[in-house]
């Protein structure tokens, strides 16, 4: 399993149009075969401040899903409302270490 943790800074005026896309984008992202978790969070202290948190079968699931439509009309159309290019970092989930704990809803 692998997980990309996505830090990202929103320009104020886009917060509602970001959200709107990166639902659409995780919603559809949870349909992928590998994908076994993507949730948004958006942060309490600083509202334009949001964490993807995605979580993956292989690298093969994560280079599919950076080929999909939906990811690429996500980056598509989030990168004018950044503040700043996003910040990711991938890892590997340590606990639960069992993959059935990570399906998406």
């Amino acid at each position: 399993m692998k997980s990309i943790v996505v830090k990202i800074y929103v320009k104020e005026e886009y917060i509602e149009k970001f959200k709107e896309i990166t639902f659409y984008n995780s919603e559809n992202s949870r349909k992928e075969p590998g994908n076994l978790r993507f949730d948004v969070i958006q942060s309490a202290e600083n509202p334009a401040l949001f964490f993807l948190y995605e979580i993956y079968k292989s690298d093969d699931a994560i280079a599919y899903h950076r080929a999909t439509e939906h990811y690429q009309k996500w980056r598509d159309t989030v990168a004018d409302m950044m503040e700043k290019p996003r910040e990711a970092v991938q890892g590997f989930p340590i606990c639960p270490s069992d993959e059935s704990a990570y399906k998406s809803l």
